[in-house]
């Protein structure tokens, strides 16, 4: 398994810089479409799986499992191209991206907190997909920004979203990936939950920053030290089209990344079930 996403991860970011038709990227390809159907086929005639694939019956569960793993999917790569675009086009120094980035945190907490209170009164299943919107319109948001945009009134707002709903779609999955788990299989149905969102962030980089360098490159190729370039020499027209090259990537990206969880949100709405743990 972990042979298979690590090609799998590989071949997609490979794929981004040297071509999808290239060698090594079909190769990776090819590892990977051999070791994951071959370690699904261990553990479904294993007497002792490490992975029980009966735990994907559940439709609650399977629902959490897929959806977190495509909203790790967003707000991770956020953090990426966002920095890159705080540091690259905005020309923020390291200690100004680190504190741009203050209210993520703020919102972790004040979305994971309401999303505890309301558990007794409101499903998992709205709080979720509540919250994987909410992040989605904020990432869809950030996706527009360019060189003059307002950090107070666009972006600091568009960042505290992004982390509030996402506060607030973890708290609500987790409940339906544990609950009603057999006391054998509490532990495997935590950590599957826990390595279905570390798959989505590894997912979620490598996919994002691939569009993110194949859109740039399409506009211009090697856009980022050309821009460097063009500060030094002055030459406002290079600057003007690096600049234009790198925002459209990073936001073509960051749009994708929108779309995915957008996705998730789908994906919760339709397949999870679970009541409030207490009725109002």
């Amino acid at each position: 398994s972990v042979g298979g996403i690590a090609a799998l991860l590989y071949g997609i970011t490979r794929g981004g810089e040297h071509g999808w038709a290239e060698g090594i990227t079909l190769g990776s390809f090819a590892i990977a479409a051999v070791l994951l159907p071959l370690f699904l086929r261990i553990q479904a005639r294993g007497s002792d799986p490490l992975l029980p694939l009966g735990l994907f019956k559940n439709r609650d569960r399977f629902g959490s499992y897929s959806s977190i793993l495509l909203l790790a999917f967003g707000p991770m790569g956020v953090f990426y191209l966002l920095t890159l675009h705080m540091q690259h086009v905005l020309a923020y120094s390291p200690i100004q991206t680190g504190l741009a980035w203050l209210p993520f945190g703020f919102g972790i907490i004040l979305g994971a907190g309401l999303t505890t209170k309301l558990g007794d009164r409101l499903s998992p299943r709205a709080l979720a997909v509540t919250g994987m919107l909410i992040s989605s319109v904020s990432i869809y948001s950030l996706s527009l920004i360019g060189l003059n945009t307002s950090y107070a009134l666009h972006i600091m707002p568009a960042i505290f979203g992004v982390a509030f709903g996402f506060g607030m779609g973890v708290v609500s999955l987790t409940l339906t990936a544990v609950r009603g788990v057999q006391a054998q299989e509490a532990g495997i149905a935590s950590a599957l939950l826990n390595a279905s969102q570390q798959i989505g962030v590894a997912f979620g980089l490598a996919i994002l920053s691939t569009i993110a360098i194949s859109t740039t490159n399409f506009r211009m190729f090697n856009a980022l030290q050309r821009l460097y370039e063009s500060r030094e020499s002055g030459d406002s027209v290079l600057l003007t089209s690096a600049t234009d090259a790198l925002v459209t990537g990073y936001g073509t990206a960051l749009g994708a990344a929108a779309l995915a969880i957008a996705f998730a949100a789908l994906l919760a709405g339709m397949l999870i079930r679970e009541k409030p743990s207490v009725k109002a």
